[in-house]
């Protein structure tokens, strides 16, 4: 198994390492139906969905990898108390310090999940930061920059 060609998670401004739109939109079918295996049938939360995290198989299968940071759950979905897994992919609600501290285990999974597809569109974050502190500020406070792409490409 190999990474995607677009699977890196640095700051770049332009399409470059970005991956064709069709490729993409198969890439997210495959990844949809992975997440929803990993919460509906194994009741795994994975917690650090990204780029880097993800294998491409010869015959173009897309699976997620590295489950060091997961969770097992009960019930219907997983509630969770602490941040895991890489900055650059950590949801809102995580680091909202005035909400009790309990969010869904789903939704961080699908958050980075939206954030790993952007990148993949674009070839770089939607919150790109120089330290921690900026990325989580950004992804606080701020909306990513959307450009119209060429769906050629």
């Amino acid at each position: 198994m190999q990474s995607p060609p677009a699977a890196r998670e640095s700051g770049a401004a332009s399409r470059d390492g970005a991956l064709p739109l069709d490729e993409v939109r198969l890439y997210s079918r495959q990844l949809f139906e992975a997440l929803a295996y990993c919460h509906d049938e194994q009741r795994v939360i994975h917690r650090d969905i990204k780029p880097s995290n993800l294998l491409r198989a010869d015959n173009g299968e897309v699976k997620i990898a590295d489950l060091g940071v997961s969770d097992e759950f009960d019930g219907l979905d997983a509630r969770l108390t602490a941040t895991a897994g890489t900055p650059a992919f950590t949801p809102p609600e995580c680091l909202n310090t005035g909400t009790s501290g309990d969010f869904s285990g789903k939704a961080v999974d699908i958050w980075s999940l939206g954030v790993t597809l952007f990148c993949l569109v674009t070839g770089r974050l939607p919150f790109p930061g120089a330290t921690v502190v900026e990325v989580y500020d950004k992804i606080t406070r701020e909306d990513p920059e959307v450009k119209v792409i060429d769906n050629q490409t």
